[in-house]
């Protein structure tokens, strides 16, 4: 114990010096690194002054102190350098800050050397001629400054390290002597520190301490099946004869079995021939893992052995209802079949009419209907895919800010967007309303009314009307658009939000439309928490509602 606190107090006061270290050294490093470039900065802008004022005079006998000047063209012809003879020099044209300077009269980078370990800072600055002055001067890396300073931190570190060890040693050996002087025989006689007297405290009533212990015990026991009851997972505790020696109340619940099972044999709760027969093949094995159905749940089954001196001992069986994640993971199958059947149509249409054309086999005059008909699948799958990954934004993106957002422009605008479908497709488009404030994303509450009177319009029929109307309720602003078209089926209302379910597969094909836009409708309003309803007759047309709510006025 002694040695645990004592390396632990060393750890822990050396840890604090290197990162008070590491901390100081940033701070000088990257204050060094500042004045550097101010300095730089400043410096170029006299030298271009100079060179703007005397010309190629101005660097005759001229002492850089340091820096190395270089004065490049407008083409990138370096026609002076303070270090190198300017004819052997490239093209500077590429040089970032040269670029930066030409573009926008001033302009700065840095650039590293692996090989030298240090930082190479450029400014350049054009003139009134169109050429430019650059300086450069080099600064050290932060490990070659390191490497600088090697020694005044290693002689403080061999001083911090030999001070935490001579504290580390002082304060562990205090700490521990009381522990060290304890007289087991007479613990009254100790010296009673606040910290040890339970210790003591036990010492004196071990025969009491005992029996608390079973008392605790079968408080622990109490607990765990207080614990085990209210799980929604069911647990069951068995031993080397199956007998039952804890059942919770889930396990209980599914199997539809409320009597007192401990002490019973497990096929007294249930005769699952899956558990039973992974209860025996986890005897001689590892943990099994096996998935049953029970009634109409869907349970997976984990049973893991208990050994004791490589002996069986007991099991303890977990039941978990994965009926949900089964019929998620139904959903997300028939989703991907869905889509590849809808991508699958479009393609073979234009790959039959792209062959059709590419052998010859289609006259001239034909020829614009077949490439109408490839352009017009290419739209139909743009459409699928966008509407694809819009809805798969909605359901994984849970970033969404919300705003004061004046639905009745929003409505106006959406409207007026559509107004040349609506005129193409012979149905009178009418909007009316007020100014509304709802608390919600101008993005999704824009999707929800496109797609809605997008719908609206396409359903309709030629004559038709489509009427979008905004009211103010107590608690909500309510969206009504209104159709004179087909309508649904009652016993398809509920479904119609669902991912490409049609009422009318033939009508949509026909207008174009996805499967996708009422899903996408249902997902953007359960993020923006507004409320659909759906009212519609067949031939009598349909009322979509959605109810958000209003943006809190301030007081």
């Amino acid at each position: 114990m002694t040695k645990r606190i004592f390396k632990y107090i060393c750890c822990f006061v050396f840890c604090i010096y290197l990162v008070v270290i590491g901390v100081t050294v940033a701070i000088f490093y990257n204050s060094l690194c500042t004045e550097t470039k101010n300095a730089l900065r400043v410096e170029t802008a006299i030298a271009a002054q100079g060179v703007e004022k005397g010309g190629s005079s101005y660097f005759e006998n001229l002492s850089a102190d340091g820096y190395r000047i270089t004065w490049v063209d407008a083409q990138g012809k370096v026609l002076f350098d303070s270090v190198s003879d300017a004819e052997s020099l490239g093209n500077h044209l590429d040089r970032e800050e040269i670029a930066q300077a030409l573009e926008s009269g001033f302009g700065e980078s840095s650039r590293y050397s692996d090989t030298i370990l240090s930082k190479q800072y450029y400014c350049a600055q054009s003139i009134a001629d169109g050429t430019v002055v650059r300086l450069s001067v080099s600064h050290d890396s932060v490990w070659a400054m390191l490497v600088k300073l090697i020694y005044p931190i290693l002689y403080s570190s061999l001083a911090i390290v030999g001070v935490c060890v001579f504290v580390a040693y002082k304060i562990s050996q205090k700490i521990v002597k009381p522990l060290n002087e304890i007289n087991v025989e007479e613990p009254a006689k100790n010296t009673r520190y606040r910290e040890i007297e339970p210790l003591l405290t036990r010492l004196e009533q071990q025969q009491l301490s005992l029996k608390r212990q079973e008392g605790e015990l079968n408080r622990k026991r109490d607990e765990f099946n207080a614990i085990t009851y209210g799980m929604k997972e069911g647990i069951i505790l068995l031993n080397e004869e199956n007998v039952i020696l804890s059942v919770n109340h889930a396990a209980q619940s599914l199997f539809e079995n409320d009597r007192y099972l401990i002490g019973k044999q497990i096929f007294e709760l249930t005769d699952l021939t899956e558990l039973l027969q992974a209860i025996e093949r986890a005897k001689n094995s590892q943990p099994v893992s096996v998935r049953a159905e029970i009634g109409e749940r869907i349970v997976q089954i984990d049973v893991t052995p208990i050994f004791s001196d490589d002996a069986f001992v007991g099991a303890v069986v977990l039941l978990l209802d994965i009926t949900e994640k089964e019929q998620a993971e139904s959903m997300r199958r028939e989703f991907t079949s869905n889509v590849s059947h809808e991508l699958k149509t479009p393609l073979h249409s234009i790959s039959g009419h792209a062959e059709l054309l590419l052998n010859g086999l289609v006259k001239q005059e034909d020829q614009s209907d077949f490439l109408r008909k490839i352009y017009d699948e290419s739209l139909r799958m743009i459409a699928l895919v966008e509407d694809i990954i819009h809805l798969s934004s909605l359901e994984e993106n849970t970033d969404f800010v919300k705003e004061p957002v004046d639905l009745w422009s929003c409505v106006r605008e959406t409207a007026y967007s559509l107004k040349g479908q609506a005129d193409r497709a012979k149905v009178f488009l009418s909007v009316d309303g007020a100014p509304v404030n709802i608390l919600a994303v101008p993005r999704l509450v824009n999707v929800i009314i496109h797609n809605l009177v997008d719908n609206a319009i396409k359903y309709n029929r030629a004559q038709g009307s489509v009427s979008v109307l905004v009211k103010e309720e107590e608690e909500f602003a309510v969206l009504y658009v209104k159709d004179t078209g087909i309508g649904i089926p009652y016993e398809a209302q509920e479904r119609v939000f669902e991912r490409f379910y049609r009422v009318d597969k033939s009508r949509s094909k026909s207008v174009g439309g996805t499967g996708l836009g009422l899903s996408i409708v249902k997902h953007a309003a359960r993020i923006l928490d507004a409320k659909i309803e759906l009212i519609s007759a067949v031939n009598e047309g349909t009322t979509m509602i959605v109810r958000f709510p209003k943006a809190k006025r301030e007081s």
